[in-house]
């Protein structure tokens, strides 16, 4: 999976800012990408919810790799992930 590291420098960055800037990256390494799982640092939540099934790896992150998982963008450190096919 290729990862790729985004820093936005905002006071007010929330989910939607994150994904917006997440799917440009996505876009100029897949043709049509796909989001497939999602993770938000701030509210400790994940899509989709699945019990962990891999020792040290969370569910949706295990989903995302066993689904066609392709690009992983971090955005500020993991306070948002999200995971395109």
């Amino acid at each position: 999976m290729e990862k790729r590291y985004l820093s936005l420098e905002s006071s007010i960055i929330n989910y939607a800012m994150a994904k917006h800037a997440s799917e440009d990256i996505a876009k100029q390494l897949v043709a049509d990408p796909m989001l497939v799982a999602w993770y938000d640092g701030i509210k400790k939540e994940e899509h989709p919810q699945i019990p962990e099934c891999h020792p040290h790896e969370p569910g949706w992150l295990a989903y995302a790799k066993g689904h066609g998982g392709k690009v992983l963008v971090d955005v500020n450190q993991g306070t948002y992930i999200f995971i395109y096919t």
